[in-house]
């Protein structure tokens, strides 16, 4: 991973990690109205760089 800007943006980082953690629970909560039987697997967090100009 290229290290750019300092630790600003690990900041920005950590907030979109947030976002994706609550759309994740919107997800699994589909899923059990669906009642799937499925073993609930975790994704996996895939980070959003940003591009920059």
């Amino acid at each position: 991973e290229e290290e750019e800007g300092g630790g600003g943006e690990e900041e920005e980082e950590e907030e979109e990690e947030e976002e994706e953690e609550e759309e994740e629970e919107e997800e699994e909560e589909e899923e059990k109205k669906k009642k799937k039987k499925k073993k609930k697997k975790k994704k996996k967090k895939r980070k959003k760089k940003k591009k920059r100009p």
